[in-house]
């Protein structure tokens, strides 16, 4: 035992005088994280690292989320590969994050060049759909008849509604109302069938709802 402890020692000090010993390189500083730029607060955002070792040992990666917290290090993976992982920020902010390898020794690389996330401090829901339009359950061609609707927004943004009469047609967008405002909008139908109506919302940042349930609408010929 003592003559192997011996050999593995020379061994050892051979290597720092000889050279053409391997040495074991730091991986290669990893590209910026890559993915949104923009985000709110609680939302899980993805993002994307490559990393590359010069052994070509397989490496793991983490990020610097800018907010005094760092993910753990992945699990390890193929040199050149991408490895992506998330993170939700508990708070509003704008975060310049960035990222660091390992190799499968130990060895670390640098920290790469930072990305730029923007948080704001809620997170935008899409409006709820619509209540069921309210109106007539029938009616006589070539006649006008009105519906109406509204809709919840979480946010309590305001909101547009639009209808969609059944036949093909659907009204323009109202003009914004406060969430829960009730809207009108008034269409004719120029033949005879059931029609279904329903109503869906869209929000001052643009998110739409679902459609509404649908208010069955039964159009008979006029009256001589």
């Amino acid at each position: 035992m003592r003559f192997y402890g011996l050999a593995a020692f020379l061994f050892s000090a051979l290597c720092l005088v000889v050279s053409g010993c391997p040495k074991n390189l730091n991986p290669d500083t990893p590209s910026p994280p890559s993915g949104t730029t923009s985000s709110r607060v609680g939302v899980v955002c993805p993002f994307k690292v490559t990393a590359s070792d010069p052994d070509l040992q397989r490496v793991s990666v983490r990020i610097d989320w800018d907010d005094g917290d760092t993910s753990d290090w992945s699990e390890f993976f193929r040199s050149g590969d991408t490895m992506t992982l998330g993170y939700a920020w508990p708070v509003a902010g704008d975060f310049r994050i960035s990222a660091q390898a390992k190799d499968e020794k130990g060895a670390v690389s640098a920290w790469s060049n930072w990305h730029p996330v923007l948080i704001a401090d809620t997170v935008n829901l899409p409006p709820e759909a619509p209540t069921t339009p309210l109106g007539p359950d029938s009616g006589h061609v070539n006649t006008t008849y009105a519906f109406s609707a509204l809709a919840r927004e979480p946010n309590g943004d305001r909101v547009r509604l639009q209808f969609d009469w059944g036949d093909g047609d659907t009204s323009d967008w109202s003009g914004l109302v406060a969430e829960s405002t009730r809207v009108t909008a008034a269409h004719k139908w120029f033949q005879s069938g059931d029609f279904s109506i329903a109503a869906r919302a869209i929000d001052e940042k643009g998110l739409l709802s679902d459609w509404s349930g649908v208010h069955v609408l039964t159009i008979v010929d006029s009256l001589p």
